[in-house]
């Protein structure tokens, strides 16, 4: 982890981006925290989309549709959606700067 930014930091989309595709995201200790930090775990999944190959079988179930699968789509909606108290958790790392970058 590195050290927080300033509150009212905003943070640049380029940098996200960039952070994302490294590993690395921000984070901050709770809603309520106007502080964003860096985090920088030691084992992190990436899936590089480079010459990405969608198997036969992942093909298959797709057009079935037992799910939808979208992209681009109220990103705004998929962040409340996450950073929503719920029983099993009560409090979340979301906080404003992360919801406006």
């Amino acid at each position: 982890m590195t050290r927080p930014y300033a509150p009212g930091y905003r943070i640049p989309t380029d940098l996200l981006l960039k952070a994302y595709a490294s590993g690395v995201f921000p984070m901050a200790e709770s809603a309520g925290d106007p502080e964003v930090f860096w985090v920088r775990p030691e084992k992190r999944g990436i899936i590089p989309l480079e010459g990405f190959h969608t198997p036969k079988s992942l093909q298959k179930t797709i057009r079935r549709h037992p799910f939808d699968i979208r992209f681009d789509f109220d990103f705004e909606a998929t962040i409340d959606g996450c950073a929503e108290k719920r029983e099993e958790r009560r409090s979340t790392w979301i906080n404003a700067p992360i919801r406006e970058a």
